[in-house]
């Protein structure tokens, strides 16, 4: 397909892999940033283990202090972690496929009900696990609580094809333009010419896109 597409084996496993990788790993890069990012600069400070290809720009605003906040006001808190994949590589021939399938596990408890916060990066890009708990096989939520599952998926959520979230009531997004997949998954949530409006808005007061940028509560 594209001799930038490899398969990597690695000599090392356990501690002594991941204590390697942060020695010699090197965060993706963006364009529009003046400096080079270092890794601590993409850890959020609700990440877990080290999934994600790209950072979860969009749980940066999500710091302990404020969950700390939102709980002692009643909210349950459930988490998930993603393993999000690069959404642009540079070569037009693999970014026709992407995103490839990824993988997510959501936590079990009680915290997973429809008013709370939904965790570090659910449903925040193309996908994840938000059909929750399957009703009879029909793909319905029971009750509005996360399940606890692993699993891995390859479609996209977004208003095209019928999709509607059973779960989550709202997204916490960075701004993102129209053709993208992280623009697509907003129109599940909101009207496209609702978004479009919301985005000539920010970008009229000079909110930022993409990585480091401006965040936006997109509720259904």
């Amino acid at each position: 397909m594209s001799p930038r597409l490899v398969t990597v084996r690695f000599s090392l496993a356990g501690d002594a892999f991941w204590r390697r990788l942060y020695q010699l790993g090197r965060p993706v890069q963006y364009a529009h940033l003046q400096g080079e990012l270092a890794l601590w600069d993409v850890q959020t400070p609700v990440a877990s283990r080290p999934w994600a290809m790209e950072m979860p720009s969009a749980a940066r605003p999500l710091s302990w202090a404020l969950l700390g906040e939102v709980q002692s006001r009643g909210v349950a808190l459930a988490t998930v972690t993603h393993a999000a994949g690069l959404s642009s590589i540079g070569d037009e021939a693999l970014d026709a496929k992407l995103p490839w399938p990824e993988r997510s596990e959501s936590a079990a408890g009680d915290g997973g009900r429809r008013h709370g916060v939904q965790g570090e990066r659910w449903a925040r890009r193309r996908r994840g696990d938000e059909r929750g708990p399957r009703a009879g096989g029909a793909g319905r939520a029971l009750d509005g609580r996360v399940a606890a599952r692993s699993r891995e998926r390859g479609d996209r959520a977004g208003a095209r094809g019928g999709f509607r979230p059973r779960v989550v009531d709202g997204v916490l997004s960075g701004m993102h333009e129209p053709g993208g997949s992280h623009f697509a998954l907003l129109t599940a949530f909101a009207d496209a010419a609702l978004l479009h409006a919301s985005l000539r808005f920010a970008s009229s007061r000079e909110y930022l896109q993409h990585e480091f940028g401006d965040s936006a509560l997109v509720l259904g």
